[in-house]
């Protein structure tokens, strides 16, 4: 009886997601995620069913490192410095392993959000996120520095929503000071008391 493959799934999944990520669910052949995670196909198969079982995967995967970089804003000591450093480190990875997007918002706007198995993990990867920046949020209202005429729930809708629109200017000309002026002043708005 033939031995089942083994093999490094957290390796595995980091290739998937990269091959997904750069090239997109529909452009992303079979023979190119046999390429990029040294599967065989028949281990895929075996493994995650199919390439949509793959994908999920790798959805999850990513997912799964987006936590934890969310953690560092959950802190309840965690400042402004250290929302910037989450925003910015966030982009760089975005410019450094992908496209110059966040996977999951690249994944929103592919048919593939229609998916019934796809869409709850795209929601829930966001939701993630916003989540993340509700909590740091209502640290700083705990400490005086949130504007008390916003919600922390807009204050996080809005500070996603400009994440994901500097990761945009990133790609289409903005330079570094573009970028770290349209930050500051959404934040001098979000945290009129401290500032920026």
């Amino acid at each position: 009886m033939a031995r089942p493959v083994e093999f490094d799934r957290e390796t595995v999944l980091d290739a998937a997601l990269l091959a997904f990520w750069k090239s997109g669910y529909a452009a992303c052949s079979l023979q190119m995620l046999v390429d990029a995670t040294g599967l065989s196909r028949q281990s895929i198969y075996n493994t995650f069913g199919d390439k949509d079982g793959l994908f999920l995967a790798a959805l999850d995967h990513y997912r799964a490192k987006v936590s934890i970089q969310c953690e560092m804003i959950e802190a309840s000591d965690a400042d402004q410095n250290s929302l910037r450093d989450f925003i910015f480190n966030s982009i760089s990875v975005q410019q450094n392993l992908g496209p110059g997007a966040c996977f999951i918002v690249i994944t929103a706007f592919s048919p593939q959000a229609c998916d019934a198995k796809i869409k709850p993990a795209l929601d829930a990867g966001a939701q993630r996120v916003r989540s993340a920046l509700k909590t740091f949020i209502r640290n700083a209202a705990l400490r005086g520095e949130f504007n008390p005429q916003l919600s922390p729930e807009s204050g996080a809708a809005h500070l996603y929503a400009v994440m994901n629109g500097l990761s945009a200017l990133a790609q289409t000309g903005g330079s570094k000071e573009h970028m770290e002026t349209a930050l500051d002043l959404s934040l001098q708005t979000l945290f009129p008391k401290t500032g920026s």
